[in-house]
């Protein structure tokens, strides 16, 4: 299903290995191809309407909004099936859009895909640690 931008959105529901580590290490392949075979020029979309947007830019604006919260929502849900709270899936859903999105900004800017790699790697650690002891995996 595509995500409004012309990106595929993996289902985060009911499938196995579809947690929020397995999503970011689907995303990070994602954008490892997109940013090398563009010669890192290729971006994000919904992040270039988001920050180039005008008090004109009214229905494109509300648009990244919708796309954004599926994004978190997708997250949300994934946490919450791994045994977070809804808080606290919902707190983590948003810290993940944004900071594998700025991610992506950081890899353009230093024509370098490692900060994607470590955002990914700290955000899987983060989850790992405050993972519920009740899920029945260790944290």
């Amino acid at each position: 299903m595509s995500d409004g931008a012309g990106f595929r959105r993996p289902p985060t529901t009911g499938r196995a290995g579809q947690g929020p580590a397995a999503l970011f290490r689907k995303f990070t392949g994602i954008w490892e191809g997109i940013l090398v075979s563009s010669d890192f020029y290729a971006g994000c979309p919904v992040v270039a309407v988001a920050v180039a947007s005008t008090e004109d830019s009214g229905e494109l604006v509300q648009e990244t909004a919708k796309i954004f919260d599926r994004r978190r929502d997708a997250l949300t849900s994934a946490f919450e099936e791994e045994g977070f709270g809804h808080s606290d899936a919902a707190e983590l859903g948003t810290m993940s859009v944004a900071s594998l999105e700025g991610a992506v900004v950081l890899c353009r800017s230093l024509r370098s895909i490692e900060p994607l790699k470590e955002v990914s790697a700290q955000l899987e650690y983060l989850i790992d640690s405050r993972r519920p002891v009740s899920s029945g995996q260790a944290a």
